[in-house]
């Protein structure tokens, strides 16, 4: 009985999985400095979120 409690409870788990992934990699950057080094390579676009104390360069302001 315990089996095939087991085992449905594994299928309708494995149902759940979510199918669509973003594309590429997202950033969060942990540290002011860090968020300068995204922004001087040119990655700005990747990045994903940043910390209360990352204020430069400018347009950090409008990262999420």
């Amino acid at each position: 009985m315990r089996i095939l409690i087991f085992l449905s409870a594994f299928i309708l788990v494995s149902g759940c999985a979510r199918r669509d992934r973003p594309e590429g990699i997202r950033v969060v950057s942990l540290s002011p400095a860090i968020t300068e080094i995204i922004y001087a390579i040119g990655a700005d676009k990747k990045l994903y979120g940043i910390t209360n104390y990352c204020n430069w360069p400018p347009e950090v302001a409008t990262t999420k």
